[in-house]
Formats: C-alpha cells, sequence, structure tokens
C-alpha cells in the first residue's frame, strides 16, 4: 500500500510514528513538508532560535512542496500555502493520504486534492472538547470532518470530540503518540550509571535528600509553568523541605519563573538547559522522581511519556477554560 503524509514541517514527537510507518510491512511510505523552517520560525514560540539536536529527517521517504506563501510561518493559516500538492498526490498514484490537522491552508489544499482524485484522505488532528467553541465553528468542524474518509484519534478525548462533531465510530481509529522509549531508556540508565544520581542531581544544586519534581515544556500560557509553582507554594513548611523542582525549557514566562524563585525556594529553575534539546531529557529523566504536565484546555501531552518507561513517576494536571 502507497500511504502519503501530508505535514507542515518536521515534528519531532511525530518523527518516531513516522519511522515506524515506513518500517511497517506492507506500507511505502512517503511524507510531504510544506515547508524546513529555519532556525528563527523553528524557535519562534520558544523565543530563542535553534535547530533540534536530533535527527528529524531520518528513516522515512520525505520532500518539500514549493510553498507559495508571501510569508512561510508555522504559526498562520496561511503560512503553509502548497498548490502543487494535488500534482504531487496523483504523480504518486497513492491509495492513501494521512493529513496532520486543518489548521493550515496546505492541510486543506491535501483534502480538497483527495477529493478530486478520489484518494481517500485520513486526517490526524488533536481537537478535543474541553476548549469551549461558538456553534457555528462546532458546525464547521463537523462539515469539515464529514468529508475525511477516517479520523485517527490520538486519545480518549480527541475521540469523543469526533464522536460529539458526528463521525461514525467505525471511521475512527486509535492511533496514539510514539515515543522512543528505547532511546529513553538505554541513555537514562547510562546516565544513572555512568555519572550517578547524586552527581546528576548535584549539577543542578539539587539536594538528593529530596523528592525531585521535574518540568519540561515550553515557558508559554497554555502550558501553564505557573500552575506546578503555585501549588508546591500551597504547601506547609514541612513538606516543602521534603521537595524540590526543576524546571527545563524556554519561553516568555521563564522569567517570572525565576522571580518566584525567590519567594519558593524549593525551585530550581534550570538555565542551561532547554526543551528545544532533546539529547539531555533522558538525563533529567533520571535525575528526577517525578514529571510533571500542566496545560491549558488540553488533555495530552507527549512530555509524560518517556518518564513511564523510568523508575520514575508522572503526573498530569488540566486547566478548562471556564
Amino acid at each position: 500500500m502507497r500511504v502519503a503524509m501530508v505535514t507542515t514541517h518536521p515534528i519531532q514527537y511525530q518523527v518516531p510514528w513516522l519511522r515506524l510507518l515506513s518500517n511497517t510491512p506492507g506500507i511505502e511510505l512517503h511524507v510531504y513538508f510544506s515547508m524546513l523552517p529555519d532556525a528563527a520560525e523553528q524557535g519562534r514560540e520558544f523565543g530563542v532560535s535553534f535547530d533540534w539536536d536530533i535527527p528529524l529527517l531520518e528513516g522515512y521517504a520525505w520532500s518539500v512542496l514549493e510553498n507559495r506563501s508571501r510569508h512561510p510561518s508555522l504559526t498562520t493559516f496561511g503560512g503553509c500555502d502548497t498548490p502543487g500538492i494535488g500534482r504531487e498526490l496523483r504523480k504518486g498514484n497513492y491509495d492513501a493520504v494521512i493529513v496532520n490537522g486543518w489548521g493550515f491552508k496546505t492541510c486543506l489544499q491535501a483534502l480538497l486534492a483527495c477529493r478530486i482524485a478520489g484518494i481517500p484522505c485520513i486526517v490526524r488532528g488533536e481537537a478535543n472538547g474541553l476548549r469551549p467553541r461558538a456553534w457555528w465553528k462546532r458546525w464547521l468542524h463537523a462539515c469539515l470532518l464529514s468529508q475525511y474518509a477516517a479520523c485517527l484519534a490520538i486519545g480518549t478525548n480527541n475521540r469523543r470530540y469526533l464522536l460529539d462533531a458526528g463521525v461514525p465510530a467505525s471511521r475512527i481509529f486509535a492511533t496514539p503518540y510514539c515515543v522512543e522509549n528505547e532511546r529513553f531508556a538505554i541513555a537514562a540508565d547510562a546516565a544513572r550509571s555512568q555519572i550517578g544520581r547524586e552527581a546528576l542531581q548535584f549539577r543542578f544544586g539539587l539536594d538528593p535528600e529530596r523528592a525531585t519534581f521535574l518540568f519540561s515544556g515550553k515557558f508559554v500560557d497554555k502550558k501553564r509553568p505557573g500552575d506546578i509553582i503555585e501549588a508546591i507554594r500551597g504547601l506547609d513548611s514541612n513538606e516543602r523541605e521534603r521537595i524540590q523542582l526543576l524546571l527545563v525549557g524556554a519561553g516568555h514566562w521563564k522569567p517570572n519563573c525565576v522571580n518566584r524563585q525567590r519567594t519558593c525556594p524549593c525551585i530550581s529553575p534550570d538555565s542551561s538547559i532547554n526543551r528545544r534539546s532533546r539529547r539531555p531529557m533522558p538525563r533529567l529523566i533520571a535525575w528526577s522522581c517525578r514529571q510533571t504536565m500542566a496545560r491549558l484546555g488540553a488533555w495530552w501531552s507527549t512530555r509524560p511519556w518517556p518518564a513511564v518507561c523510568q523508575p520514575s513517576s508522572a503526573i498530569r494536571s488540566v486547566a478548562q477554560w471556564t
């Protein structure tokens, strides 16, 4: 079976899935990107330019479409405009096409091309019902979702959203995120055995006698890095003396978190490792006893899953709109 995947750009937490699909017997996969962002575009939400330090384009076939947008971007609907996708899909003689969401012009161009060519189009979206939407937006989403041959649900709330939009259960297929468990486990074990857990904790001035909680993510509003800080502030002094928090990431919220450290001594904001760097993540997990994640109006994150294959625990919380 020849399968095409259409997405905006190489996304670090989707690469394991693409490699898995590409190595699945009976599937010949080709991935089409709208653009390969430069360091400035890649780091827009992080507040710092960067390139990922792990290979994102290995293990599967790919090509980059011609992006005709006047202002190529990963943060605006028109930032990915690839009218040539129809020609590529017809030329590839694909049996099915997977489209990553509908938030960019490229995604809708791919859907239209599939409908014209008679190719089954499968959508993988991350929408959920936790965020309130106007009735007309829900109606538009329902109309749009009816155009796909199938939908890939990445979790329970995503599946519920699809069902509420009128997608038959028979056209919804569970497709959870892939995490490179083996890579994380091997690297974390090596860090513990070669360096030692106490030495790793000393790297950030952490107390080895305290339980360490790790927050890793973008320091932006929707990730709510301040929630874990406020949670620790709400503990009594005896409880605070038994724990400490390591914050890892980048974004406009980071100075605020650093300021809060002065009134919450168990917090240790890290300034030398950013979330944009994936290689240190196994070591960070090896340092920590617990990994935390908070997010506004969302119910999923790839961040806790590497911790699941470690002796540490993963704790998540969801803040909903009111």
